[in-house]
């Protein structure tokens, strides 16, 4: 216990400057951290004594630092008595150190100046981190560096946070990814960490002081918290010689013990669970199979790029391929394939996904059977020294191209990646190759053999006949017998299926010369069916350009029925452009088919500009000639109701957001209205349905970056004839939003297939203009820490328990929300508002010395330039959608920020959230496992 009081020596900034240049030039060797030629910041690592490893950047642009600490364990690391315990102590280090007491204290100075701190558990690390002010750095660590030298410890949250981590359990336990994460160790290796829970609930982590937990998370800390298995990641706009001499100071005082061993030494897929059929029925309508090949860990080779090269070559969706085979036939949505071959430590394994239709379940003979000879195709003919070159082209040009993460990101990231490799590589890894190495590639192909084969079977009709511990759901295990094993052999025999070819979009195509000369948004086209928006960048001119079409309607948004027609549609045009949207995201250039929240239809292309024009033609062709067999449709109807049918299962809080964003549209219809009505539709009311939709659409397009404004208009023109002659476009579409008038109460309470309860509330405030926003932003981030504080860490009333802002159309409104598996709605809307009557005392407090660095920070983040051109050019979207032509939404945001007065705040509360002058918005999703409870009552 007395490694608790360690404390910083009380270095001066001089003093720890001189100190830490003194060392580093005694002990560090320099190492030059690889970056993109689009990357201007600077990179420095450096060790301390304690060998704590550090990778400091120097990013001139942002405003604030950002910071993440790993720590090398996680949950592999739980000792067998007490599953969950990283996970637990990862939450219980938040509760107070013994120079700041206060729970979560540093997320409370955070937000109280915009930033914020979260951390996660994984298998393998535990990672903390937070954002804060550039010049509140030195603060912030100090405050943030005492949970690794003085953590409290307090018992009195000890059971409080058996209770977070056990609300958090009970979110997840009936998702199906945690559910087949958790399959994954069940039907591995028993003694594995893999096949024991995770997350940690009650059962896991029992309370009482005779239990042991309390000793056992200590016990953890001592023996892995120790510089040794630690790296730091700063992302500052503060120079290096300041980052490295505040880490110093800071860190330099973490204990120095030997780090203890984290290598985890049994294998997760021995022998023994080779060759096994997995069934598991999950809680979603989910169609999958899995084809999963045990193979060791090679991770120590990504300097030669084995697995890379294997899981391009077999995702490719190029006709031929086997992805491309399943579609053709039938049998798959979309395929895909992973490596992740240190999963469990000493092994991991190569997976192969197919998202599969009902006739793929039925046949699935057909498909392992193809997925086996595509394997042998590329053992027998795949391993190329083209595909390989091709592949290193690729992704060294996408990391040459690619600007800097984003700070928050990067440094989560970095601090991660350290504990796997070479500093100097964090951000280049996945573009160096160091040479072909057949043999690398082959050694893992010898492993992708039929005998190995681990076949997952996922669907609503699968045999099964065990419970999954700790989560909803049940599976089964059997053998692979010997003769289903030649059946599948022989059947692979039959399949003819093609490598992928060369991919034409591989060599690019240079950008050329362009003045970036078009400094605000400007309509190139305004006609009837065709609205045109241009400007040039502002930051990022490197070679990028961004396109964004909407075919603008209010057809999908009418009535169910053209709600699912539009859902079709849009999955058949991604479909049918699935090869040319993965050969071009090869080559760095996204492309996606997607939907507005009105159900009109977007497409978005982004990327290197080389080739945008003839993707666009190419693309446009589709659009024009949209074509489908019964058995194309049939196939996306399938995956619509499949989708509809699990929204019930979501999480609560996910829940309710949809059903605020759907009744404030106005939609006169629910879920269930959209599922009945595509049981009813046919392929002819599809096609009806696209011949209105041509004839009708308004073209806008959203183009931004490295266009000549002619290019623009070109490849607009060339979208809008692709709907054809004799169109009758009608007017401009904005969608319509409807919310409570002042004292109107609105009330929505639908039980859920989930366990929790979720309870929020949103307080619109009345007017459509900026001040009412600015102000909501202001007292959402006052009153977020107080809430969860109060809430979630004190009482624990759920594991989510959080405030927000949001627009609902022109409308601003606060939102609040509580997820719990324990209280009752009624419970929780009665302590929530009892929460805010008393918030009132607090915020009356409320002064300039206190408001102000918090509206400063915020400014300064709305005004500081993009991190990169996709945040540049996307960020002006919003207004493209609301056809604000001015574009000015963020620039009256900051001058109405700008002008909020502590006053104003507190006459916002008084009026809005206490009193009667906003409509209410009041959403109750209640769970099974609250059957016998009721719904909260509404006052109208």
């Amino acid at each position: 216990m007395h490694r608790f009081s360690l404390k910083s020596p009380a270095f001066t900034v001089f003093f720890a400057l001189l100190t830490s240049l003194l060392v580093a030039c005694a002990h560090q060797v320099p190492v030059e951290v690889a970056k993109s030629q689009n990357d201007p910041r600077e990179y420095r690592y450096l060790q301390l004594d304690n060998g704590l490893k550090v990778m400091l950047v120097h990013a001139p642009e942002t405003e604030m630092t950002a910071v993440a600490l790993a720590v090398g364990v996680g949950s592999f690391h739980n000792p067998q008595q007490f599953p969950g315990l990283a996970h637990y102590l990862e939450h219980m280090l938040f509760l107070g150190t013994e120079d700041y007491p206060e729970p979560n204290a540093l997320q409370k100075y955070l937000e109280e100046n915009a930033g914020f701190a979260n951390a996660y558990t994984s298998s393998d690390h535990t990672n903390y981190y937070f954002q804060t002010p550039n010049e509140l750095l030195d603060s912030s660590l100090d405050r943030f560096s005492d949970y690794f030298k003085a953590p409290l410890f307090d018992r009195e949250y000890s059971d409080k946070e058996r209770t977070a981590v056990h609300n958090e359990w009970s979110m997840g336990k009936s998702q199906d990814p945690r559910i087949m994460f958790q399959l994954l160790g069940l039907t591995g290796n028993p003694e594995h960490p893999a096949a024991r829970l995770s997350v940690g609930n009650r059962e896991t982590l029992p309370g009482g002081e005779d239990s042991g937990l309390y000793e056992a998370m200590l016990d953890f800390y001592q023996r892995y918290y120790v510089a040794e298995l630690m790296t730091l990641t700063l992302v500052s706009q503060r120079p290096l010689a300041e980052q490295e001499a505040l880490v110093r100071e800071h860190f330099a005082a973490l204990p120095e013990e030997e780090a203890p061993s984290a290598e985890i030494t049994q294998p997760g897929l021995p022998p023994s669970a080779w060759g096994k059929h997995i069934y598991y029925r999950p809680q979603k309508d989910l169609k999958q199979l899995i084809l999963e090949f045990p193979i060791e860990d090679n991770s120590d080779q990504w300097r030669v790029k084995p697995n890379a090269y294997l899981s391009n070559i077999l995702s490719s969706e190029e006709p031929g391929t086997l992805g491309h085979y399943l579609r053709e036939q039938n049998l798959a949505n979309s395929m895909g394939a992973g490596i992740q071959s240190d999963f469990f430590g000493r092994d991991g394994f190569v997976r192969i996904f197919v998202d599969a239709t009902e006739q793929g379940m039925a046949q699935r003979d057909q498909v392992i059977a193809a997925t086996l000879a595509y394997i042998e195709q590329v053992r027998q003919k795949g391993v190329k020294q083209r595909y390989y070159d091709e592949y290193r082209t690729l992704a060294q040009r996408t990391f040459n191209e690619q600007s800097p993460p984003q700070p928050m990101q990067q440094a989560v990231h970095i601090s991660a990646l350290m504990h796997e490799l070479p500093p100097a590589y964090v951000n280049s890894a996945n573009a160096y190759f160091e040479a072909f190495d057949p043999a690398a590639i082959n050694a893992v192909l010898e492993q992708l053999r039929p005998e190995r084969l681990r076949v997952w079977q996922v669907s609503q009709s699968e045999p099964v006949d065990t419970d999954i511990p700790y989560y909803d759901g049940r599976y089964a295990v059997a053998d692979i017998e010997p003769e289903t094993l030649a059946r599948w052999q022989s059947m692979a025999q039959n399949i003819e299926l093609n490598l992928p070819p060369a991919n034409t979009l591989a060599s690019g195509g240079d950008a050329e010369a362009i003045e970036h000369s078009v400094q605000s948004f400007t309509q190139l086209i305004a006609e009837p069916g065709l609205d045109v928006w241009f400007r040039h960048a502002e930051y990022h001119r490197d070679g990028k350009g961004y396109l964004h079409f909407v075919w603008n309607t209010d057809l999908g948004v009418e009535n169910a029925k053209h709600f699912a027609l539009g859902a079709i549609m849009n999955g058949l045009l991604g479909e049918q452009n699935m090869s040319l949207a993965d050969r071009a995201g090869r080559a760095g250039i996204d492309i996606g088919f997607d939907r507005s929240e009105s159900n009109m239809q977007n497409l978005t292309l982004h990327g290197p500009v080389g080739n945008h024009e003839e993707l666009v033609n190419e693309l446009m062709g589709d659009v024009a000639h949209l074509s489908f067999t019964d058995a194309e449709f049939e196939r996306q109807r399938n995956r619509l109701q499949e989708w509809l049918s699990g929204e019930d299962t979501d999480a609560p809080m996910h829940q309710l957001y949809r059903w605020l964003d759907r009744r404030t549209q106005r939609f006169e219809w629910d879920v269930s209205a959209i599922l009945e009505a595509s049981k009813q539709i046919t392929p002819e009311d599809l096609r009806a349905y696209y011949r209105q939709w041509r004839d009708q659409v308004t073209l806008r397009l959203y183009a931004y970056g490295h266009y000549r404004p002619e290019q623009v208009r070109a490849m607009a023109r060339n979208a809008e004839q692709a709907l054809g002659p004799d169109r009758h476009p009608g007017p401009l579409y904005i969608t319509e939003t409807e919310t409570p008038e002042p004292d109107e109460h609105w009330n929505i309470e639908r039980t859920v297939e989930h366990n929790d309860v979720g309870w929020m509330r949103a307080y619109v405030a009345p007017g459509s203009k900026m001040e009412p926003f600015a102000r909501l932003l202001l007292l959402n981030m006052l009153i977020n820490n107080p809430m969860y504080t109060q809430l979630r860490t004190e009482e624990q009333w759920g594991y989510v328990v959080n405030a927000g802002v949001t627009r609902l159309g022109e409308q601003p409104a606060l939102v609040l929300l509580v997820q719990s598996s324990e209280k009752t709605l009624p419970a929780i809307q009665e302590r929530v508002e009892r929460f805010l009557t008393d918030y009132e005392a607090t915020l009356s407090e409320l002064d300039d010395a206190q408001l102000n660095p918090l509206r400063e920070s915020l400014v300064a983040q709305l005004t500081q330039p993009p991190n990169d051109f996709a945040q540049e050019a996307s960020r002006y979207r919003g207004d493209f959608y609301r056809n604000n032509t001015d574009f000015d939404t963020r620039e009256r945001l900051v001058e109405a920020l700008k002008m909020v007065t502590p006053e104003q705040i507190k006459r916002a509360f008084e009026q809005w959230v206490l009193g009667d002058h906003s409509g209410l918005i009041t959403l109750q999703a209640k769970g099974t496992g609250f059957t016998e409870a009721g719904f909260a009552d509404i006052d109208d």
